[in-house]
């Protein structure tokens, strides 16, 4: 989103550096028409597409996918999405909080500017590398965020919480452990992550 674009100014760094290489940065979503996103959009090598019907052709031509977040809330969808697609990840570990997944297997995580654009440098340098960390990427979408995997561990919080025992009417407006618990575990069924992407793809 274009409130996190200058939080992510590695990242327009790196495609500046980058452009002569035959690389560019592609920046896709809802983009306030703010100072921020202007600077970024003047470098070179830096395309804004704002909203895209279907984002799946971009994310495919994607030689990596960067999730600069530093900020914000919701749900970490377009992260699986790249991971379905077997995208190489660079994120901030706000970028992809919530999710089971792990720095330097199936994603690679760095805070600092410098140290997100490096990553990513890294990763358009060692293409061998990039597409290891798409292929494990993958993997972990399908074991642990695919629907029928989903929909089997909903099921079984859902069971848990319909054979829980009542309480008395006198504990009901005390915290619960068990039902913290049954709610923490629907959340970390569900699996959910995203946000309006930013990818480094290939020209």
């Amino acid at each position: 989103p274009g409130d996190q674009i200058e939080p992510a100014h590695g990242v327009g760094e790196a495609a500046e550096d980058h452009a002569h290489e035959g690389h560019h940065l592609t920046v896709v979503g809802r983009q306030p028409d703010t100072a921020a996103v202007r600077r970024l959009a003047a470098l070179p090598g830096v395309e804004l597409t704002g909203l895209l019907e279907d984002i799946r052709p971009t994310v495919a031509a994607a030689a990596v996918y960067v999730v600069p977040l530093r900020i914000g809330g919701g749900t970490r969808l377009k992260i699986l999405d790249a991971l379905s697609l077997s995208k190489a990840i660079v994120s901030t570990s706000v970028g992809c909080e919530g999710l089971e997944v792990t720095h330097g297997h199936d994603i690679l995580i760095a805070d600092a500017p410098a140290d997100f654009a490096a990553r990513i440098v890294e990763l358009l340098r060692e293409p061998q590398a990039a597409a290891e960390l798409g292929r494990r990427g993958r993997e972990t979408a399908v074991t642990r965020y695919d629907w029928s995997n989903v929909a089997r561990g909903l099921m079984a919080v859902y069971r848990e919480a319909a054979t829980a025992a009542p309480r008395p009417a006198r504990q009901a407006a005390r915290p619960h452990s068990r039902l913290a618990r049954l709610a923490a575990g629907i959340g970390a069924a569900m699996g959910l992550a995203g946000m309006a992407m930013v990818l480094m793809a290939d020209a």
